[in-house]
C-alpha cells in the first residue's frame, strides 16, 4: 500500500478544490483516486492487511489468555506486542520518536532482548 499512498493522496488532495466549486462533482473528482486505487492493487492490498490483521488479532488475544510463568514467554509477549499492538507511532529511527515512546520502547526491547535495528525495524 505504501508504495501507492502518495500518488493516491495526491489525488484525492487534487479533487478538493474542484469540489469546492461544484460539491456535486464529488464523486466525478474522487473515483479517479479510487480508480488508480483499485488499478495498482491498493485496494486489494488493504482488503488482505484487513484480514490478516484479524487474524492476528485472533492470535494476540489467544496469547495475551495464557499466563506468562517463563522469561521465553514473557520475551514473547513484550515483542508481540512492540511489533503487533505499537506499530506505525512506534516505529523507526528512536530519534524521529517522541521521547516518550522512545523511552518505552526502549526498556520494553531490552526485556524483549532486542537490539535498536529491530526496534527501528517494528
Amino acid at each position: 500500500m505504501d508504495p501507492f499512498q502518495e500518488t493516491f493522496q495526491s489525488l484525492l488532495d487534487d479533487a478538493v478544490p474542484a469540489i469546492r466549486r461544484d460539491p456535486a462533482a464529488w464523486e466525478e473528482h474522487f473515483s479517479k483516486a479510487w480508480a488508480y486505487s483499485r488499478d495498482v492493487g491498493r485496494e486489494a492490498a488493504i482488503k488482505e492487511r484487513e484480514e490478516l490483521d484479524e487474524q492476528a488479532g485472533l492470535l494476540w488475544k489467544q496469547m495475551m489468555a495464557i499466563p506468562s510463568a517463563t522469561n521465553a514467554g514473557k520475551i514473547a509477549k513484550v515483542r508481540a506486542l512492540l511489533t503487533f499492538v505499537h506499530t506505525d507511532e512506534w516505529r523507526g529511527p528512536a530519534v524521529d520518536l517522541d521521547w516518550e515512546k522512545e523511552q518505552t520502547r526502549a526498556l520494553l526491547g531490552q526485556f524483549a532482548g532486542m537490539t535498536e535495528e529491530e526496534l527501528a525495524a517494528v
